[in-house]
């Protein structure tokens, strides 16, 4: 047994899979950023969700802010997801997403990347998908050399 606590909650969220080609949309709905803790047990998660789909937020799954409201998630072997919210999700909202982000997992802001197009989900520029995505594998290839020289699980 365990429990689970919303930590961020946003509506109207749209979440993609990207990659080099195109950006497809997966799903549409309420997204959420959830702690995991197992009782009796130091160990907790953070997980985010939209609809169905869920993913782990850690220091192994690089998260970049790319553009206002725009973010992106890579998972281990290279799966990466575009997330947009709504233009009247507030700001305060949004900083407390980031902050959480910044604390548990590997977070950066580029808005320079969506500067150099006109940014990576459905029917936009290929080239921002691109740039993003060289970054995620940068970021990601950071994240796995410096996992693999850890012999230990931050806890919560």
């Amino acid at each position: 047994m365990g429990s689970e606590t919303d930590v961020v909650k946003i509506s109207g969220a749209q979440l993609f899979l990207i990659d080099r080609e195109e950006s497809v949309l997966m799903q549409k709905g309420d997204f959420s950023l959830r702690l995991v803790k197992q009782e009796h047990s130091p160990l907790a998660a953070i997980v985010a969700a939209v609809g169905e789909v869920q993913w782990p937020i850690g220091k192994d799954a690089p998260a970049l802010k790319v553009w206002n409201r725009h973010y992106t998630f890579a998972l281990p072997g290279l799966m990466v997801y575009g997330l947009l919210f709504p233009a009247e999700t507030p700001v305060e909202v949004l900083q407390q997403l980031e902050a959480v982000m910044n604390h548990y997992c590997t977070f950066e802001v580029h808005q320079e990347i969506a500067a150099a197009g006109n940014f990576l989900f459905k029917g936009l520029s290929r080239i921002s998908t691109t740039h993003s995505l060289v970054r995620i594998e940068h970021l990601q290839g950071v994240c796995e050399e410096l996992c693999a020289g850890l012999n230990f699980i931050d806890t919560l």
